[in-house]
């Protein structure tokens, strides 16, 4: 089975430390059909790295099925950095990539760098309005399309 990831992610702040929203569409075909579901995270005080490793994460955590795994994702550091990640990093963020790593050993995973990807205008318009929790390390409620 394919499954499909699109994220996009809306952050305010600097580069090394913002505020930040992220949806997941995760997708996939059944009977011949498109399904697809939305996750959405908001963290505060994060860096746009760490921001993106979590919405990583998150679509990760939902997969539960043999799956071959494609991310789409605007972070072209990310991508190139996945190809030569192992499941013990050292250094900055590995405790994410760490996990990210744990959650994609079981299935053959491709992330790809996509300035734009066939959800971004809805999910852009979506995250526009939801709001970033006032405290750090809040997830959005998990959401549905």
């Amino acid at each position: 089975m394919l499954v499909q990831i699109y994220i996009e992610i809306v952050t305010t702040g600097r580069f090394e430390c913002c505020d930040g929203k992220y949806a997941c569409v995760l997708e996939v075909q059944r009977n011949g059909h498109p399904v697809s579901r939305t996750h959405y995270g908001a963290w505060t005080d994060i860096s746009i790295q760490r921001l993106q490793l979590r919405a990583c994460i998150t679509a990760m955590e939902h997969i539960i099925k043999e799956s071959e795994v494609e991310i789409h994702i605007n972070a072209p550091a990310l991508a190139a950095a996945f190809e030569h990640k192992t499941l013990q990093n050292e250094g900055k963020n590995a405790d994410l990539w760490n996990r990210l790593m744990s959650l994609c050993e079981p299935y053959l995973v491709t992330v790809i760098h996509e300035k734009r990807n066939i959800c971004t205008p809805a999910l852009r318009e979506e995250l526009k309005d939801r709001p970033i929790p006032s405290s750090p390390d809040k997830n959005m409620k998990q959401e549905t399309i």
